[in-house]
C-alpha cells in the first residue's frame, strides 16, 4: 500500500503544505485557492468558519471576527510587552484571563466565544489536515515546522493545537531552518562538505542557523532567533509612515478605535503589503487608495532606497544576529561556504545584499524559499516513519549529538527518501471544518500541604557544586556551564545601487538527489531551575544532544520533610526571573527520615520537539510528583475548549468525513477478520460498524441531532478500532 508522509509550515502569515510520495519518490505540494500559500487567517461568520484566502478576504467585512498572527501570540501571556504591542494593530479583540493567559474574542454561529491562540492555530491546522485529506486521504502523523527560537511552552501548545483541535494522532515539530537545511542537503552530491548560512525570514520570525553538512550528515551547529521579529514588523514601519503622512496632509487624525478608522488602517495595511513585495521587483513604486479616510484619498510613491532607510533598524538588528551565531560557533564569515534565504521577507533585495556585503557571497536560489520549510518537514516525516516512527525520544530518527571528530553516521538505506522528481502541485477545493478530537486527561492538581519553612531560596557553593535551599532541602549536581557571547561588532554599512538592474542571486550548481541525510539537531534553550538570589542553575545546557537528558539530586533539610518544590525555567540569563517560566514541580511521597537522609532525584528530558518531560526517584524508586504548568489547561478550560470547538465544526462536514473514513476501516476490519477469524475484539467491532454503516444511509435529509448523534458514535467507534489494533492502517 502506498503511503503519504506530511509536513506543515505553519507560518505567521502563510502556510504550506508538502507530503512525500513513497511510491513515486517525489514530494508534492497540495494547493488551496491555485496557490501553495495558504493564508494564516480564520472568519468566525453568523452561519460559517471559513480559512485561508477566503477568510482574509473578509477582513474588511468582518474585521472583528477575522484572526489572523496566532503563531505570534501562542503561548504568550497577555501581559507580554511584545503582545502589548501587537494588540494595538489587531482589528479583532483580545483580553486577559485570570491566569494572565490571552483569550481573543470572537462570534460563531450566533455564539461567543473566548479563544486561547493554540485554538486558532488548532482551527488552521485542521483547515490545513482537511485540505490535504481530500488529496492524499486520512492523515493521522504529520511533521510541523516552528521558529527554532520558540520555548517549550510556546511548542507544547503548537502541538496540543495539532493533537487536540487538528486531530492528528501523532506530531512531531521541527525547527523551521534545520527543515530548510534537510531540504537543501538532500539535493547535494553525497561527499559534499559545506557550512551553510540558514537566513529563515517570515513574517512574525528569524531564525540564523549554521549548518555544517559533511558526508551525507546534516549538521545544525548553532541556531539563534528572535520570535517577534519579521516581515510584520516591516509592514508596521510602512503603516506608520504613510499614515503619518497622511495626517500631516490632510489635516486629519485616524482613530484605530473607531470602526472607520481600523478599516482605514487595514486598508493602508494591506496596501503596504503590496508595496513592499512591489518594491522588490521595482526601484519605485506608488501606494494609492481612494477614499482611504473621511473622503481623502491616499497617494504617495516610495523608492527602494527610500524602502532600505526606514528598515534600517531591521537590517542592521538582522546582521548583527547573524555575527553573533557565528561567533558563538567559534567560525568567521570566510567558513561559510553558502547563504541559503528562506522565508518571504527573506526576498527584500537589501536583505540579501547585506548578507552578500559582509560574506563576499550571494546567497543561492536553488531552493524555494516559501516552500522549503514545508517540503523539508515531508522529508522528516518520511525518515522518522521508517526509522522507528513517532517514538519521540528515539534518537536515530535523524538526530544525534555533535561530536567535531566525528564524521561517520548515516541512516539506513530505508530510513532516507529515494531520489526526489520533479515536483507537482495539486489542488484542493476550500473545506470549513474537521474533526474533534478525544479530549486529554485532566492533569493532578497538587494536594494541600504544610510546608516545613517558607523560604524559597537556593544556596550554591561553587568550590563543592552542592546547592541549599535554605531550612528545606540542598541540591547536588556537576553543571556544565558556556560561555557567554562577546557584544556584537558592528556591521558594515549596506551598499547601495543607482543600477535600474537588479542583481540576482547565483544559482548553486547542478546537485545529485537522492543519497542518505541525517539531520542533526540539539537543544536551543538552556533548561534549570532557580537557586540562591535568584540565580538560574542549568540542568540541561543549550547545545546538548536532542533527546536530552539530565537530573538533579535534592536532598531534604528538614526532619521528616513531606515534599519539595522545585521551579523550573528556560533561557540563557544567569538570572532566572528573566528566562522563561516553565512551571513547578512538587515531589511527593517522601519517606519520613531525618534531615540529610532523603536524596530526591529530579530528571529532566528533552524529546526530538523540544518538548520538557520530567521524572521524580528516591531510592531508585519512582515516586508521584505534580508538575504544575505555567498557562496548561485545567478540566474545567478543556471542557470550554471542546464546547468552543463543538461551535466551530459544521456537523455535516463532520459527518461527511467521518462516514468516508469509517468505510475504510470496514474494509480494513474485513481484512484482518479474514486473517484472525476467531479474534473476539475484530468479531465484535466488525459488527459494529457494520450496524454503523447502515445506520448512515439515509432515505431523507436527517436531522441536526440525529447527525449529531451519529457524528458521536462514529467517533468513538474508530477511537474503539484504534485502541484495539493501533497498526490497523499499516
Amino acid at each position: 500500500m502506498n503511503r503519504y508522509y506530511l509536513g506543515i509550515d505553519l507560518g505567521t502569515t502563510y502556510c504550506c503544505i508538502y507530503y512525500y510520495d513513497e511510491k513515486k519518490h517525489v514530494a508534492e505540494a497540495i494547493k488551496d485557492q491555485d496557490s501553495s500559500q495558504i493564508a494564516s487567517y480564520v472568519s468566525y461568520n453568523k452561519d460559517d468558519v471559513v480559512y485561508g484566502s477566503v477568510a482574509q478576504n473578509q477582513v474588511m467585512n468582518n474585521p472583528e471576527n477575522t484572526v489572523y498572527d496566532s503563531k505570534r501570540m501562542i503561548g504568550k501571556k497577555f501581559s507580554n510587552p511584545d503582545f502589548q504591542i501587537d494588540r494595538q494593530n489587531w482589528p479583532f479583540n483580545t483580553s486577559q484571563a485570570d491566569d494572565d493567559s490571552i483569550r481573543i474574542n470572537v462570534s460563531a454561529r450566533g455564539k461567543k466565544l473566548n479563544l486561547r491562540p493554540e485554538e486558532v492555530s488548532g482551527n488552521i491546522l485542521r483547515y490545513l489536515k482537511a485540505t490535504a485529506e481530500k488529496v492524499i486521504g486520512e492523515c493521522s502523523d504529520v511533521v510541523i515546522t516552528i521558529p527554532a527560537s520558540f520555548d517549550e511552552i510556546q511548542r507544547e501548545k503548537t502541538i496540543f493545537a495539532a493533537k487536540e483541535i487538528a486531530g492528528f494522532k501523532n506530531v512531531a515539530l521541527l525547527d523551521e531552518p534545520s527543515a530548510a537545511a534537510l531540504e537543501y542537503a538532500q539535493n547535494l552530491p553525497p561527499n559534499s562538505e559545506e557550512k551553510v548560512l540558514i537566513f529563515d525570514f517570515g513574517g512574525g520570525t528569524l531564525d540564523i542557523s549554521i549548518v555544517e553538512i559533511s558526508r551525507n550528515k546534516c549538521k545544525v551547529l548553532k541556531t539563534k532567533g528572535n520570535p517577534h521579529f519579521g516581515g510584520q514588523d516591516i509592514d508596521k514601519i510602512l503603516v506608520d509612515k504613510f499614515k503619518a503622512d497622511f495626517e500631516k496632509k490632510n489635516r486629519v487624525t485616524i482613530d484605530p478605535y473607531t470602526l472607520q478608522g481600523q478599516r482605514a488602517l487595514l486598508s493602508l495595511k494591506m496596501e503596504c503589503e503590496q508595496l513592499k513585495k512591489n518594491l522588490s521587483q521595482k526601484l519605485r513604486c506608488e501606494i494609492k487608495h481612494p477614499k482611504l479616510f473621511n473622503g481623502y484619498d491616499l497617494e504617495g510613491t516610495l523608492s527602494r532606497k527610500q524602502f532600505e532607510i526606514c528598515i534600517g533598524n531591521i537590517l542592521t538588528e538582522s546582521l548583527n544576529m547573524v555575527i553573533e551565531t557565528i561567533k558563538e560557533v567559534n567560525l568567521t564569515r570566510d567558513n561559510i561556504s553558502q547563504i541559503i534565504l528562506v522565508g518571504g521577507s527573506s526576498q527584500i533585495p537589501a536583505v540579501a545584499d547585506n548578507l552578500k556585503n559582509y560574506f563576499k557571497i550571494s546567497p543561492i536560489n536553488s531552493i524555494q524559499p516559501l516552500e522549503a520549510v514545508a517540503k523539508g518537514a515531508c522529508l522528516q516525516c518520511f525518515n522518522i516513519h521508517k526509522a522507528h516512527g513517532f517514538d519521540p525520544n528515539f534518537s536515530e530518527t535523524g538526530i544525534e549529538e555533535i561530536d567535531p571528530n566525528d564524521s561517520s553516521a548515516t541512516m539506513s538505506s530505508d530510513s532516507t527518501p529515494p531520489p526526489i522528481q520533479r515536483k507537482k502541485t495539486f489542488t484542493s477545493p476550500v473545506l470549513a471544518d474537521n474533526p474533534e478530537p478525544e479530549a486529554p486527561k485532566p492533569k493532578p492538581q497538587p494536594q494541600n500541604k504544610t510546608k516545613s519553612s517558607d523560604s524559597e531560596d537556593i544556596e550554591e557553593n561553587p568550590s563543592t557544586q552542592r546547592r541549599t535551599r535554605r531550612r528545606n532541602w540542598n541540591e547536588s549536581s556537576s553543571d556544565s556551564g558556556e560561555e557567554h557571547p562577546k557584544p556584537k561588532p558592528k556591521p558594515k554599512p549596506i551598499s547601495e545601487s543607482d543600477s535600474d538592474e537588479v542583481e540576482k542571486p547565483k544559482p548553486a550548481p547542478p546537485s545529485i538527489q537522492g543519497h542518505q541525510i541525517k539531520l542533526v539537531e540539539k537543544v536551543n534553550l538552556s533548561f534549570g531551575v532557580r537557586i540562591q538570589d535568584d540565580k538560574f542553575s542549568k540542568i540541561i545546557d543549550s547545545g546538548m544532544k536532542i533527546p536530552a537528558k539530565n537530573s538533579r539530586t535534592f536532598t531534604t533539610t528538614v526532619d521528616y520533610q513531606e515534599y519539595i518544590d522545585v521551579a523550573i525555567f528556560q533561557g540563557e540569563s544567569e538570572n532566572a526571573l528573566e528566562n522563561r517560566f516553565i512551571g513547578m514541580i512538587t515531589i511527593n511521597d517522601i519517606p519520613k527520615r531525618k534531615k540529610g537522609e532523603v536524596d530526591a532525584i529530579l530528571e529532566l528530558s528533552i524529546d526530538r520537539s523540544g518538548i520538557l518531560t520530567l521524572n521524580a526517584s528516591i531510592d531508585n524508586k519512582k515516586v508521584q510528583y505534580v508538575f504544575n504548568k505555567e498557562l496548561g489547561a485545567n478540566e474545567q478550560e478543556m471542557s470550554e475548549i471542546r464546547s468552543n470547538l463543538e461551535v466551530i465544526r459544521d456537523p455535516m462536514e463532520e459527518f461527511n468525513r467521518l462516514s468516508s473514513r469509517i468505510t475504510g476501516l470496514n474494509e480494513k476490519l474485513r481484512a484482518k477478520y479474514r486473517k484472525e477469524r476467531n479474534n473476539p475484539q475484530c468479531i465484535k467491532l466488525r459488527k459494529r460498524v457494520e450496524e454503523l454503516l447502515d445506520n448512515i444511509q439515509f432515505d431523507e435529509a436527517p436531522s441536526q441531532d440525529e447527525i449529531k448523534q451519529l457524528v458521536q458514535q462514529m467517533q468513538e467507534a474508530i477511537r474503539d478500532i484504534y485502541t484495539a489494533f493501533p497498526n490497523i492502517d499499516e
